[in-house]
């Protein structure tokens, strides 16, 4: 890079970019970028973005930031980079948007990390009994020798998906006596043997302890966990879905979390916010976290780094760690 580069960052004021851009994000790209935050405190609109991205080599987005539509891709003359502080990009860019040469990425391997650490928290959580003991004592009680819990050791898991918060969680697993089958028509055998797990079918993964769900929402996966296949989830076997609410016929779900068959962790619903009035808040058998899976304050910084990486990278010539071709644009999630 001869020139300093003209960077726009997008995203409004508040608690998520006092988390992402702090002290050491700034000075690094003050070092060799001329930086314009959004000013306006707020999401920009269309015709603000439009306007603000004219001159600009660089643009990072996040949450809180607007459509790239056709609009502001017309006013981007001499746009290069696209850095997305978040995991899907589906609703930021169109299809058209690759035909024009400019580099995108997002932050999806930092924002993994977030939500592969939730998993083993909550997962540890589930197995332990933990909401259960700490309503125990609450309430006054105390635990006897013949109350006991699960735990994580000696049992198997088994993943449905192999993106990045699934090789997240299963490293994460490492330490412990577990097994771990993963169901994924995206997973070799040969990375299967690397990785430690076994690629398995998906009758194998149902019949698991504890049954996570890594998949991107699609037609193919919309309503994947309905009735039939809860029904053949093994009794106190736990269900975790961290990917979308759509993946799970969240009726079918109430209807056998009711039955105390199984339990559930769930960060994502069909709906969102979850209606206060959702029997998931109240089910004695259901840890329900509102989408707090990539809130992590830590990764958040990193996937700001993650992206500031990146654009050095590409306005460099070089290929970026994050970056999105057309091919891993169409297998994202929408939204």
């Amino acid at each position: 890079m001869c020139a300093r580069p003209r960077v726009l960052i997008t995203i409004p004021d508040g608690v998520l970019k006092a988390h992402m851009f702090g002290s050491d994000f700034r000075e690094k790209i003050a070092s060799f970028a001329d930086v314009e935050w959004n000013a306006l405190g707020r999401e920009l609109t269309e015709k603000e973005f439009a306007l603000a991205i004219r001159g600009k080599d660089a643009c990072i987005t996040g949450w809180g930031s607007p459509k790239l539509s056709p609009l502001v891709l017309e006013n981007a003359d001499r746009l290069r980079f696209v850095g997305h502080c978040a995991g899907t990009v589906r609703w930021l860019v169109d299809e058209d948007f690759f035909s024009r040469g400019i580099v995108l990425t997002n932050a999806n391997l930092a924002l993994a990390r977030s939500v592969g650490e939730y998993c083993l928290m909550t997962l540890l959580m589930a197995r332990w009994n933990i909401c259960r003991t700490l309503a125990n004592m609450r309430s006054g009680g105390w635990q006897g020798n013949n109350d006991v819990v699960d735990g994580i050791n000696g049992c198997r898991i088994g993943l449905f998906g192999y993106g990045a918060t699934a090789q997240i969680f299963i490293d994460l697993l490492k330490p412990f006596d577990v097994k771990v089958l993963v169901c994924s028509s995206h997973c070799s055998p040969e990375v299967a043997a690397r990785g430690g797990f076994a690629l398995s079918s998906e009758e194998e993964v149902l019949s698991c302890d504890v049954v996570s769900l890594h998949m991107t929402l699609s037609e193919a996966t919309r309503g994947f966990m309905n009735r039939e296949r809860l029904s053949r989830l093994r009794d106190g076997a736990i269900l975790m879905n961290t990917a979308r609410g759509a993946v799970v016929d969240e009726d079918a779900l109430i209807d056998e979390l009711k039955t105390g068959r199984i339990a559930a962790v769930l960060d994502v619903f069909r709906e969102e916010p979850l209606p206060s009035d959702s029997v998931l808040r109240s089910l004695p058998n259901v840890i329900a976290t509102p989408h707090c899976a990539g809130t992590s304050v830590y990764w958040r910084r990193k996937m700001a780094e993650l992206i500031l990486s990146d654009m050095e990278t590409a306005l460099s010539g070089g290929v970026p760690k994050g970056l999105i071709t057309m091919e891993k644009y169409r297998s994202m999630t929408p939204a």
